[in-house]
Formats: structure tokens, sequence, C-alpha cells
């Protein structure tokens, strides 16, 4: 069994440090399936050829085109039924860290808000 077809793919990575600096990442990845009639695996392929990940620590971007012809070929199979599957994913992480200004800025205004609730008289009380 051979499947065989033209693909174009992009994969975009944008980090914009905003509002936090970290890692943006992002895949995505196709496979080819073949089951037999009792749904037991007979092959599988990911080619790499269309399958991509990218990531980015600082800010910037990466763009990934890609395009091309494959063919995924199984060998030769006994008779019978069998079924193919084409499955696809694709994955976004972020990790977003805050810097130590930021993070120091968020305190005191907590801290603001809370003298000003206790010098209003609005805090709970304390029993």
């Amino acid at each position: 069994m051979s499947l065989g077809f033209n693909f174009t793919n992009q994969l975009t990575v944008i980090n914009t440090g905003a509002p936090f600096p970290g890692t943006v990442a992002a895949d995505f990845g196709y496979t080819f399936t073949v089951r037999d009639s009792t749904g037991a695996v007979v092959f599988s392929s990911s080619p790499n050829a269309i399958n991509q990940n990218a990531s980015l620590t600082n800010v910037g971007s990466i763009n990934l085109p890609g395009s091309g012809s494959i063919t995924i070929s199984t060998g030769t199979l006994a008779a019978g039924s069998y079924t193919g599957t084409i499955a696809g994913s694709e994955h976004t992480f972020i990790n977003s860290v805050p810097e130590p200004g930021s993070m120091a800025l968020i305190l005191i205004g907590l801290g603001t808000l809370v003298g000003a609730g206790l010098r209003k008289g609005i805090a709970p009380s304390r029993s």
C-alpha cells in the first residue's frame, strides 16, 4: 500500500516578550497508520519532512515554511481488509516568567490597596 501526496505547511512562532519574557514553542505532526481487520496496527509512519517544531526563548520570530511531495509505502501486506488513517496534531506552549521589577510593582500595588483599606476601615476585622 502506498500513499502519495503534495504538501505545503507553515509554522510561525513569535515571541514578543510581553507582558513577561519566557519561552514560546509550537509544533505540528502527522501520522499515517494502517490497521488490519482486527484493529491491530500493521504499519505507522510519521515523516520528518511534514512534521515541524520551533521554539524561542528570546524576543523574535521563526518562520518555517515547507512544501514538497512525499510517498509513504507499507511494503507487502497479506491478503485482507485494511484501514488507512491520517491523523494530525498541533501544540502550542508558552512559559511566561515575571521579571523581578514587575513582581515588585505588583506587590507594591497590593500593599497600597491593603493599606488604604485599613486606613478607611473597610478591611475585615480580626476577632
